[in-house]
């Protein structure tokens, strides 16, 4: 995997359940990387706290995510060879990879792959063999 490099990082999240509207409206804070899982469920990646958008939100820590940093050309190889849906351009997908669920964040620089920490190891044993 030389080639290839790929860090691991465990982050800190907060998973936020609330009505889409109170949802679009919210501010979060400026270090927070805002994931819109669904249109009434947001997971903030890299803060554990943060405001709830409306009094009978749900916010609580979730805490058990793990994020795989790669360039855009080990991402596209990781894609091409371990996924049949393709990225997005730009942005956040979610689908299964090396049949995990992940989610992906594509951005210009590298690409984030986030999987549950418990799914992690079996994870990256699969990067490494698709990117070796």
């Amino acid at each position: 995997m030389a080639e290839f490099a790929v860090v691991r990082e465990r982050i800190a999240a907060v998973r936020i359940a609330a009505t889409p509207t109170a949802l679009d409206a919210a501010r979060w804070p400026a270090d927070a990387t805002e994931l819109r899982l669904a249109p009434d469920e947001v997971l903030l990646l890299d803060v554990l706290d943060a405001a709830a958008p409306e009094p009978h939100a749900i916010v609580f820590p979730d805490t058990g995510w793990v994020r795989f940093v790669l360039s855009p050309a080990a991402g596209t190889r990781v894609f091409e060879g371990a996924a049949t849906w393709p990225p997005p351009a730009h942005g956040l997908g979610q689908g299964a990879i090396a049949g995990i669920p992940a989610k992906v964040i594509v951005n210009t620089d590298c690409w984030w792959l986030v999987v549950q920490g418990v799914l992690a190891d079996d994870f990256e044993d699969r990067l490494v063999e698709v990117l070796a």
